[in-house]
C-alpha cells in the first residue's frame, strides 16, 4: 500500500463499527459489490461482517486488508442511519426508477 493511501486512514480505531460498501466494475458503471460492517482492526487488516442484499441479515465474516479499502474505493459510513439513507438514495432508488421506466 502506498504511504499516501495509509495516510487516508489516519486512525484505524475509528473504522471499528463503521459500515461500508465495496464496489465492482469501472467507476462510471460501478455497482455495489458487498455491504459490511467493520468489526475489528487487526494490524493492516479489518475483520468484516457481510450482510445479504435481500434481507440485510448478517451472513459471513471475512478478513480484508486496508489496501483493499483504498484500492476498491470503499464508501465508509460511521453512522448506521446515514448508511441506510445513502444506500436507498444512491443505490436502491435509482434502480426502482430505472425499472419503472422500462
Amino acid at each position: 500500500m502506498k504511504h499516501q493511501d495509509k495516510q487516508k486512514i489516519k486512525s484505524k480505531d475509528k473504522l471499528v463499527g463503521a459500515f461500508a460498501v465495496s464496489w465492482a466494475g469501472a467507476a462510471e458503471e460501478s455497482s455495489p459489490h458487498n455491504q459490511m460492517q467493520i468489526l475489528e482492526v487487526v494490524g493492516d487488516y479489518v475483520l468484516v461482517q457481510y450482510f445479504s442484499w435481500i434481507m440485510g441479515e448478517p451472513t459471513t465474516c471475512g478478513l480484508r486488508s486496508l489496501e483493499d479499502i483504498c484500492r476498491d474505493n470503499w464508501t465508509i459510513f460511521l453512522d448506521h442511519e446515514y448508511f441506510i439513507w445513502w444506500m436507498d438514495e444512491n443505490v436502491h432508488k435509482p434502480k426502482r426508477e430505472k425499472n419503472k421506466a422500462s
